[in-house]
C-alpha cells in the first residue's frame, strides 16, 4: 500500500493516508517516523516526559521513568527472603550460591550488598516434533507430510534427544525475590565466607 503525508501543522503526529486519499488510521510520528495506530501515542511519542517514580525529567528518548528509578523500584517491591539456597546473580554476574558470591566479593575487597536477586530455573528447551512438521507443512506444498521418507526415525531421535537433555537448565534472574546479606555481615574476629560457611550452607529457601 502506498502512503502520502499531509503536510505538518506544528504537532508531533500525523496520520496516514492511501494514495487515494483514505484514512488506513495509523499515526506516525514526525521526528523518528515510529507508527501507531493511536494519535496520542504517536503524539508523546518523542516528548521528554518526567519519571513515573521521582518525578524528574528523563533524557533517554521514549522512556518513562529513570533506569535507576525501575532498577529501585524492583528492589522496593521484590519479596525479601532471609536465606536461599541456590544461584544468585549480582551486577549481572551470575553465582551458584550466596557462600560463592560473598566469597568472591571478599577477595576483590568489594562491599556486600544488601540484597541480591535470586535466580530462577529455566527448563531444557525441548524440540516439539508437532512444531518442526507444521513448519515443513507452511512452508512447502500441501500434503508434504505424506511424502517425507524417515518421519519415524526422526521423531524417534528427537523424543531420544530430548529425554537425554531434560536435565538441562539454565537460570535467569527472578526480579521478584531478592535475598538479604545483611543477616550475614561479617562477627567480630571471623570472616563473612566463615561465618555463611558455618551458619547458612543448606538452608531452605522460605516459600
Amino acid at each position: 500500500m502506498a502512503y502520502q503525508k499531509l503536510q505538518g501543522d506544528g504537532m508531533n503526529a500525523q496520520e496516514l493516508f492511501s494514495k487515494n486519499g483514505f484514512s488506513v488510521h495509523v499515526w506516525y510520528c514526525l521526528s523518528c517516523g515510529i507508527v501507531s495506530k493511536e494519535k496520542e501515542v504517536a503524539e508523546n511519542c518523542c516528548k521528554r516526559s518526567n519519571c513515573r517514580y521521582c518525578g524528574e525529567p528523563v533524557e533517554e528518548q521514549h522512556w518513562l521513568a529513570h533506569q535507576a528509578c525501575i532498577e529501585k523500584n524492583k528492589i522496593e517491591k521484590a519479596e525479601k527472603l532471609g536465606t536461599w539456597d541456590g544461584w544468585v546473580v549480582y551486577e549481572d554476574k551470575y553465582y551458584t550460591s550466596v557462600d560463592e558470591l560473598i566469597e568472591e566479593l571478599e577477595d576483590n575487597k568489594d562491599s556486600i550488598p544488601e540484597y541480591v536477586f535470586i535466580c530462577k530455573k529455566k527448563p531444557f528447551p525441548a524440540i516439539n516434533i508437532e512444531h518442526l512438521i507444521e513448519s515443513i507443512e507452511e512452508n512447502s506444498y500441501e500434503g508434504i507430510i505424506d511424502s517425507l521418507v524417515g518421519l519415524d526415525a526422526l521423531t524417534e531421535a528427537v523424543n531420544a534427544f530430548n529425554e537425554n537433555n531434560k536435565d538441562l537448565v539454565s537460570y535467569l534472574p527472578d526480579k521478584t525475590k531478592m535475598v538479604c546479606l545483611k543477616d550475614y555481615a561479617t562477627k567480630e574476629g571471623a570472616s563473612i565466607s566463615h561465618w555463611i560457611r558455618k551458619n547458612y550452607h543448606g538452608y531452605k529457601p522460605i516459600s
